[in-house]
C-alpha cells in the first residue's frame, strides 16, 4: 500500500509537469492589430494591422516566443515569465527581447546581423529592445501592448533615421500546434 508522502510527492511532480497550470498552449501565433497605433517613429507597422507570427513555447512559469517582428530580418527570440495573479486577476505574462548588431537576441547565436527597411531602405540595427505585455484571454487567445525601440547605424546618405520606435495595441491568436 502507497505511503501518502509518496503519492503527494508524486501529485507535486505531476503538477510542476504540467505547465504550472497556465492557460496557454505552445504552437504558432498571429499577432494581430486591435488599436490605434500609439507611436510608429518610422513606419514599420504594416498597414494591414498582421504585426508577425511565431512560435510560443511555455515551460512552467517560463515563455519563449520567436516572432518575425514588423520589417524586422531576422526572426526575434523573446523570453519571459508569468506574473503570479493575485485573487481574481486573469493570467498575464511579459516577454523581452534585445537584438544586436551581430544579430543576437537574448543571448542567442547571432547571424549577418539585424536589419530593418524604412521607407524602402534597408538599415543596420546597434541596438534593439522589444517587449510583449499581454493578458491570457483563453488557451488560443491573449490581449497584449507591443512596442520596440530600435537604434539604428548612421550612413553616409542619411537614409536611415538614428532610431526608430513603436508601440500598439495588439493580440495573439493560436494558429496550431
Amino acid at each position: 500500500m502507497p505511503r501518502p508522502a509518496l503519492l503527494l510527492a508524486l501529485a507535486l511532480v505531476g503538477l510542476a509537469a504540467a505547465g504550472c497550470g497556465h492557460p496557454i498552449d505552445d504552437g504558432t501565433w498571429r499577432l494581430t492589430q486591435v488599436a490605434p497605433v500609439g507611436v510608429d517613429t518610422c513606419g514599420l507597422l504594416p498597414s494591414d494591422g498582421s504585426l508577425g507570427q511565431g512560435r510560443m513555447h511555455v515551460f512552467g512559469n517560463d515563455l519563449r516566443f520567436s516572432v518575425e517582428m514588423p520589417a524586422v530580418q531576422p526572426v526575434v527570440s523573446m523570453l519571459g515569465r508569468f506574473k503570479h495573479p493575485i485573487d481574481g486577476q486573469a493570467d498575464a505574462f511579459t516577454l523581452a527581447g534585445t537584438l544586436g548588431a551581430d544579430g543576437t537576441l537574448a543571448g542567442t547565436a547571432g547571424g549577418d546581423g539585424a536589419q530593418v527597411s524604412v521607407g524602402g531602405v534597408s538599415c543596420v540595427v546597434t541596438f534593439g529592445q522589444t517587449e510583449i505585455v499581454a493578458t491570457v484571454e483563453s488557451f488560443h487567445r491573449f490581449s497584449c501592448s507591443y512596442s520596440a525601440h530600435l537604434e539604428l547605424a548612421p550612413t553616409n546618405e542619411k537614409a536611415c533615421p538614428t532610431t526608430c520606435d513603436f508601440t500598439v495595441g495588439c493580440s495573439g491568436d493560436w494558429q496550431s500546434r
